[in-house]
């Protein structure tokens, strides 16, 4: 068996191809330098630690910078821009079933092995925060809708054959496929109801699904396969996309209702009762995750894989190889910075690639604002103005990003370049000091402007820190390189950060418990590119990266204001007030850069009919298309 080759084989010989490979991921400053990696790691994540950074190579940093004046060639899909202002007329042909094509030229059977990088923090993923719940719990689980694998700027039905707006648009109609949950139950209008009223559920955990709370009203079964939403304004743009991102799954209700464990018994995942393109099999935390084919299926046809194998595999290098020896045939997430990803291509050649999503990915750092001294919002700004976005964005990006502005760049959403060149925390001066009318981008010798590094001084001096302030400082393994690159930008305001190094899990978990010191940095995925996404998932209390609730009322205000606003150029104003009110740096959270993340790596000579998501990262992690070359 793969699996017990796997688990038990303890030394792996390398071609000379893949230990050039290791050695230039090392030399591109976010894979770890092991030289000589096991393919997979079987033991749990490593205990939390503490790591003294050190300084940032000068060297390696005017390299990466010259070299954003001529990129490498990169592999890029360009996100479509959409239009939010005006009502969505999304609508499902009378029949939605565009698997049908699929039927007569996939393949059956075979075994899909492949990797990742995080143990899955939740299987109910109406309980996650984050998108590694989803690589292998989506594939147990079904939606209303959906993200059309084909192309992914329409919608589809998934559970819904059809679906459309009453007269008034205050309600949505759906009506159902005739579906089935793996105990044997069908799915019913009542599931649909119930998941839905779940999913807005208060006083428990909902980062992502919480998302429907500003549009739904309620709903109701019109019969055993209609449902009835209502909606709390007229057709609120956001809804249907919302109900299309992954974690918007469907659940038995006779399975679940009046239990008092509901919110804790798919947590045994051999409990799950689901109405997905598979089934579960077996766990084996930090290790391995068996999934096999649901043959009770309602896509006739579907799926086309009989069984899949995901091993868990915290050290990056070690899956990257795995890839590179075809041990493994596709993993959905390495956190791959563009120049790792550009070598890993350039050896994988045309057994496949790393691709690249759109653009609407971010690097971030929140505060831990009830403790001091970071409970000073002067203190909290101080930080922000120190940051050099630019550099962490040629280090880790080679150039690719964008700074790290409230409101997704280069949209009607967000302020132009010259503007936002003009904002402090932002301004950059080229090599004699002049300032930057565009932006950093693309000058070679732009560097920070010297006046944001007074204003943070003068304001920690406001603040009582007159000689500096020391702050612990929490992320994760994979981009620990990005902390040793703001270790030393903010030491230059007199800020000394203390890095504390822990795993993926322990970092995302330590954010919605509330357990860091002074400051967190993560990453974040937004659902879908609206506004509406940004103010509920970052900047209102409660959501996935808000979970410790900091509250801005006229934040608040701006939201409810232009969530139903149709005019975009009204919409727009009131954006760039909460935009004005958010670039200050005084909030919870301090955005770095934008940037478009490289999630799929696929081995396409064995797995076929791999169709990318270019818009977002919450979507598109379903596996009942593929189908596999042995």
């Amino acid at each position: 068996m793969r699996y017990q080759w796997f688990k038990h084989f303890k030394v792996l010989l390398f071609t000379p191809l893949v230990i050039v490979f290791l050695f230039a991921a090392g030399c591109g400053g976010a894979a770890d330098p092991e030289v000589a990696p096991e393919a997979v790691s079987t033991k749990p994540p490593a205990a939390m630690q503490k790591m003294e950074a050190t300084t940032a190579p000068e060297t390696a940093k005017k390299e990466m910078m010259e070299a954003t004046t001529a990129p490498k060639a990169m592999e890029k899909v360009e996100p479509t821009p959409l239009d939010f202002a005006t009502p969505a007329a999304v609508a499902a042909p009378a029949v939605s079933r565009p698997w049908k094509e699929w039927s007569d030229q996939g393949k059956y059977g075979g075994t899909l092995p492949m990797a990742v990088v995080y143990e899955l923090s939740h299987w109910d993923t109406m309980q996650a925060c984050c998108n590694r719940a989803l690589y292998n719990a989506r594939d147990l689980y079904s939606t209303l809708v959906m993200q059309d694998h084909r192309d992914q700027t329409t919608i589809i039905g998934d559970l819904a054959e059809s679906w459309e707006w009453s007269p008034d648009g205050m309600s949505l109609i759906f009506r159902l496929h005739d579906a089935n949950w793996t105990d044997g139950q069908p799915v019913t209008a009542d599931d649909v109801v119930f998941s839905l009223d779940r999913m807005v559920e208060e006083g428990v955990a909902r980062p992502r699904v919480r998302n429907l709370t500003p549009y739904y009203a309620g709903s109701e079964a019109v019969d055993a396969k209609t449902v009835k939403v209502n909606t709390k304004f007229t057709t609120p743009n956001a809804l249907i996309p919302f109900l299309a991102i992954d974690y918007m799954i469907m659940m038995p209700k006779h399975v679940l209702e009046g239990r008092e464990d509901s919110e804790t018994y798919f947590d045994t995942p051999s409990n799950i009762v689901g109405s997905g393109a598979f089934k579960f099999v077996s766990h084996e935390r930090g290790s391995l995750i068996e999934m096999e084919k649901n043959p009770d299926y309602f896509k006739e046809g579907l799926p086309f894989i009989d069984k899949i194998e995901s091993f868990v595999i915290s050290d990056r290098s070690r899956v990257l190889t795995a890839l590179q020896t075809e041990q493994i045939w596709l993993t959905p997430g390495t956190g791959m910075s563009d120049q790792d990803a550009l070598d890993f291509n350039e050896l994988f050649k045309d057994k496949g690639k790393a691709w690249l999503k759109g653009a609407n990915g971010m690097r971030f750092f929140q505060f831990n604002f009830n403790n001091p001294p970071v409970d000073d919002p002067r203190v909290r700004r101080a930080v922000h103005l120190a940051v050099d976005r630019q550099e962490i964005n040629i280090i880790r990006r080679l150039g690719n990003g964008k700074l790290g502005v409230p409101f997704y760049p280069n949209t009607w959403m967000s302020a132009t370049d010259e503007e936002i060149a003009t904002w402090p925390g932002f301004r950059y001066v080229d090599g004699v000091g002049t300032p930057l009318a565009t932006g950093p981008y693309g000058i070679v010798d732009a560097q920070k402007d010297p006046r944001d590094i007074e204003m943070a001084k003068e304001l920690l001096a406001e603040a009582g820190f007159p000689d500096g302030v020391t702050l612990q400082f929490h992320t994760y393994n994979l981009i620990q390189d990005v902390a040793v690159i703001l270790k030393e930008q903010l030491a230059k305001a007199g800020i000394t950060l203390e890095l504390k190094i822990t795993d993926t899990t322990t970092g995302f978990n330590a954010e919605q418990s509330g357990d860091y010191e002074h400051m967190l940095m993560l990453g974040h995925g937004p659902n879908i590119n609206d506004p509406d996404d940004l103010f509920i998932g970052i900047y209102l209390p409660g959501g996935p990266r808000n979970a410790l609730k900091y509250d801005d009322p006229r934040i608040r205000e701006i939201f409810e204001e232009q969530k139903s606003e149709t005019d975009q150029v009204k919409r727009r104003a009131l954006i760039k007030e909460a935009e004005d009110i958010l670039r200050q740096g005084e909030g919870h959270f301090v955005h770095l850069i934008w940037l478009a993340s490289y999630s799929f790596v696929v081995n396409h000579s064995h797995v076929k009919n791999f169709l990318l998501v270019p818009l977002g990262s919450q979507y598109g992690f379903q596996k009942e298309h593929l189908w596999i070359e042995e």
